[in-house]
Parts: structure tokens; sequence; C-alpha cells
């Protein structure tokens, strides 16, 4: 019986999924899943919210209500990426070569904590409690938050659009063996080119007028872009704890040699 060969594009994406799947233990798969989900949630919103009063209405508080479930969704992912990057920090402290890992994922879990309490404005949206005047008074929308201040609400589109740059030029950390471990995973590629796309897509009707009704729907759909945002770090973190923790477990020489061969593989593929 002969032998099928592969076209060379076909045998790249298989030694890719091969190289992925040897050192998160996981497949791409899912990882690229979320992109997709992400794109459909995108597409079916932006229908929902052009198709007439009523449902533009649903969607609207789905998408936009405090407590409502996308606005949940992010906050709990945010927290979830703190919790877990600062496991992750103090697991790499203990080890004697776990080096700068510990300092990259203790500054990630700040930074995600911090965007977990900006989503609930510190506590005021879920507990309803009075913020202090001097904050509330002067913040576009009454909230105890720093993000929607004068000056830096009409960036948040910027933000986002650098955090999904950010979040591309981390997948070049890859060429460093000793920044591996920080770098983005190859799979979550899509999700940050969608993050990247919608942002600037966003950024730029912050700052060219393309019509009322148009900044609304960009506008609107930006919560669900911050909500992909959000579990595009938790996934990072879930992933390169999984890569170390795969690496600690081995301790051997094989098992290291498995994993950079996986990284050459994944290289290669690109």
């Amino acid at each position: 019986m002969g032998v099928t060969k592969l076209p060379p594009s076909a045998a790249g994406t298989v030694a890719a999924s091969d190289g992925f799947l040897a050192r998160f233990g996981v497949h791409p798969r899912y990882i690229h899943a979320l992109a997709w989900a992400g794109a459909v949630l995108l597409a079916g919103a932006a229908v929902m919210l052009s198709s007439g009063p009523s449902n533009h209405a649903i969607t609207f508080a789905l998408l936009t209500d405090e407590q409502g479930p996308v606005e949940m969704l992010t906050f709990l992912c945010f927290a979830a990426a703190a919790a877990l990057s600062a496991r992750f920090a103090v697991e790499a402290r203990r080890r004697p070569d776990g080096g700068g890992v510990w300092i990259a994922y203790a500054a990630f879990a700040l930074f995600c904590a911090f965007a977990a309490m900006e989503e609930i404005s510190w506590g005021q949206s879920l507990m309803g409690f009075r913020g202090p005047h001097w904050l509330t008074d002067v913040n576009e929308q009454g909230e105890t938050n720093l993000h929607n201040l004068p000056g830096i609400m009409d960036l948040n589109s910027a933000f986002v659009l650098a955090f999904g740059v950010a979040g591309l030029l981390a997948a070049r950390l890859e060429a460093w063996p000793r920044l591996r471990v920080m770098a983005l995973p190859a799979a979550l590629l899509p999700l940050f080119g969608l993050i990247t796309g919608m942002a600037a897509i966003e950024t730029f009707a912050d700052f060219v007028f393309l019509g009322y009704r148009f900044e609304a729907l960009v506008g609107t759909l930006s919560e669900v872009v911050e909500m992909l945002g959000a579990m595009g770090c938790l996934t990072f973190v879930w992933l390169n704890r999984r890569m170390l923790h795969r690496k600690w477990r081995h301790g051997s020489s094989h098992g290291v040699a498995t994993l950079v061969d996986a990284a050459r593989i994944d290289q290669a593929a690109a």
C-alpha cells in the first residue's frame, strides 16, 4: 500500500498542530475556536443592533448593562487571569530556574486585577455604593473608575488597540528561548488579530466622523471586544502556565528537549 503524501501547506499545518499539542497539552483548534466564536458573536450582535427597535433594545442591554452577561464575563475573566497569573508568579518565584518569569507574571497579574476592578468601577456597579465626590463629579458617567474620566474616556478604543498590538508583538518573543514562556502562544494570534482589527475601526471612528448610527454600533460592539480581550488574557496565562508546568514536571533533559523540539516545529511550520 502506498503512502499518501500531504502537500507542503497541509504538512506544515499538521506539524504546527503537533508542536502546539506537545508544548501545551491542548489542541490548537480549541484555542482557535475563541476567535471564531468572537467573530460570530460580533456579527450576530451587529445584526441584532441593526434589525429594529425591540431587537436593538434587548441586545444593547445585554451588551452594556453593568450587571449583564458581557460586562460580568469580562470582569470574571480578568479576575481569573489575575489570580492565575499571581499563582504562576509565586510558583516561579519558588524555583531556582524561575528567573524573571515571576516578575513578568506578577506585573501581568496587577494589570489584570486593575482591569477587572475598573470593569466593575471598583465594586460600585455590584454593591451600589456612592463613590467619592471628587471622582464621581468629574467622571463622564458618574462612576468610581478612571477609564471614564474626561480626556481618558475618548482614548479607550486606542488603549484597546494598543493592547491588541502588544499581544501580536508578544508572539515575537517566541524567537528568544529565555522569553518564550512570556510569548503569546501562536494559537491566540487569530483572537488578538480580531481584537486589534475591531479596535482599529473603533479608534478610527473616534477621530473621523462616520455617522451617528455607525459610531453607536461600533461603540456598543466595543463591549464584546473588551470581553474577548479578557478571555485572551486568561487563556494566555493558562496556556503558558501549562507549558512551564509540563517542563517542570518532566524535570529531565528529555522533557526539556521535547518542549524545545516542539517550539522548533512551530517556528518551522510558521
